[in-house]
């Protein structure tokens, strides 16, 4: 094994993680409604983040992320909910999810 792999590898799951939004179908800097379906989580020291996807879920449905621990407990809470209630937010250029109205 090279020793130059793990470094390697890390780099490309920082490059993955922190890139998904630039190949989503793009919420980003709009006005969304709809259910949490997935939550990515990336917890690297200081950087931790919550990616929100919408139904369906897959990547094309990415809204946008989170740092802030209340919106993202609000996220959560719509993942969680079975009864189906919708949340609305807008999203930033930046990707960034400024607002949700749950």
């Amino acid at each position: 094994m090279n020793k130059l792999t793990p470094i390697i590898t890390l780099a490309t799951l920082a490059v993955l993680l922190t890139s998904a939004p630039a190949f989503a179908a793009n919420y980003c800097n709009s006005v969304w409604t709809g259910k949490v379906e997935r939550l990515r989580i990336y917890n690297q020291g200081a950087n931790q983040k919550v990616f929100a996807y919408i139904a369906p879920g897959n990547n094309d449905s990415y809204v946008g992320y989170s740092e802030n621990p209340n919106m993202i407990n609000a996220l959560f809470q719509n993942r969680n909910n079975q009864s189906g209630d919708e949340i609305q937010g807008y999203t930033g250029s930046d990707c960034k999810i400024q607002w949700l109205d749950y």
